[in-house]
């Protein structure tokens, strides 16, 4: 059903062969498949969601099926939650460096969690400029009194203080 596009009719298989798949722990590996590919299912019919919650049953029966973790990963781009997506690559790797589709999913997820984190910290230095400014204006200063650089080895900033002097 699957690879003909009926992912309802897919994902109501698989969660009858979750209703019948017995308890005992030698199932776990084919628990984790069917959860899944329910996921699967989930993520083509739009539902995100519910996709990272099978994945994460997947994941907690059979902690190594790297498909379930590139799944959620998948689901979690969906839902633009970057640092969670590339948390599951990252999971995938570890248990297969060799895995070509998340090495290359590494990649890019790290290169747009990246920027992000750039983006983030460039609005955040904006608004502590701003709060900054609130308060050394009573002192008759201002953050432009300041400079910030950064050391490229470390990353770190110093501040540098120079006094202006008015007219």
């Amino acid at each position: 059903f699957f690879k003909a596009g009926r992912y309802l009719d897919a994902y109501d298989l698989y969660s009858k062969a979750l209703r019948l798949c017995p308890l005992e722990d030698e199932y776990a590996y084919n628990k984790a498949v069917y959860f899944s590919n329910r996921a699967a299912c989930l993520l083509h019919l739009g539902r995100p969601e519910e996709s990272i919650e099978d994945c994460t049953m997947a994941i907690t029966s059979s902690p190594k099926y790297v498909k379930a973790y590139m799944r959620r990963s998948q689901a979690y781009e969906k839902l633009d939650k970057m640092d969670e997506a590339l948390q599951d690559v990252k999971a995938v790797l570890e248990i297969d460096a060799t895995i070509p589709s998340a090495i290359d999913a590494e990649k890019r997820l790290s290169a747009v969690v990246a920027e992000r984190q750039e983006k983030m910290k460039a609005e955040m230095l904006d608004k502590l400029k701003g709060f900054g400014n609130t308060i050394l204006g009573k002192f008759g200063l201002s953050t432009d009194n300041f400079q910030m650089v950064q050391d490229p080895t470390t990353g770190s900033y110093n501040i540098n203080f120079s006094q202006t002097k008015k007219p």
